[in-house]
């Protein structure tokens, strides 16, 4: 009973790798018998420091919303179990919205950040046309940020789905057969639907008014209320 507009994660990515140098000058003159085992200690020592992992920040840009602070903390986990976390040091960034991230994407302010390929169809005014097929739309907009983009690029996206659904109350389906939104359209009954103000905002094929368009939905008899918690 939930209708999922599908809009697939997908990961941008620039690593800085930080490089560390060191140096370790060795006396090669002779050394005095009574100091050779003293300077070999040393140089033991002073191997050790030179061959150490240096540790490195991994910049991670979010934008703020609860959403994206999730996303943040299954990166974490995804690290600690994938990777040798213990000399990266994770930071996370916040933004207020999407073109915030990918201007600091290209300032080299953060090196890593998920994104949504909706996003990006818009941020780039790259045109599609229905079916929405989420594979091909991420081909697209990776083939044109290959095209515009010097400082960041598109990994694969994540089988993460972040999915928009409505569901319905208990007590309506005691009384009313809803199994799914085109039983909505075609039902005379009046219907109450919580919806948040982003999903409000004209999108091209996204949001309320491209659902209720899909559907078929009958407005006269259908009441909003925006949900902003």
């Amino acid at each position: 009973m939930a209708f999922s507009i599908k809009r697939c994660i997908g990961v941008v990515l620039l690593l800085s790798l930080l490089a560390a140098c060191a140096s370790n000058d060795v006396n090669t003159e002779p050394q005095h018998e009574e100091r050779a085992s003293e300077q070999s200690a040393d140089d033991a020592v002073n191997t050790e420091l030179v061959s150490a992992p240096q540790e490195r920040e991994l910049r991670i840009g979010i934008s703020n919303f609860a959403e994206q602070d999730l996303i943040y903390e299954l990166t974490k986990a995804w690290l600690a179990k994938n990777t040798k976390t213990q000399h990266i040091r994770l930071k996370a960034v916040n933004f207020e919205n999407f073109t915030g991230a990918v201007n600091a994407m290209r300032d080299d302010k953060i090196d890593l950040y998920w994104g949504y390929t909706a996003s990006f169809l818009s941020a780039y005014n790259i045109k599609t046309s229905p079916p929405y097929d989420a594979k091909l739309v991420y081909e697209r907009v990776k083939s044109v940020l290959a095209e515009n983009e010097s400082q960041f690029s598109l990994l694969d996206y994540s089988p993460l789905h972040n999915d928009y659904a409505f569901v319905v109350r208990r007590d309506i389906q005691d009384f009313v057969a809803v199994r799914d939104l085109s039983e909505v359209a075609s039902s005379n009954r009046k219907w109450v639907f919580g919806i948040e103000p982003d999903y409000l905002e004209y999108r091209d094929h996204d949001g309320w008014e491209a659902l209720a368009k899909f559907y078929g939905f009958n407005l006269a008899n259908i009441e909003i209320k925006q949900i902003y918690e």
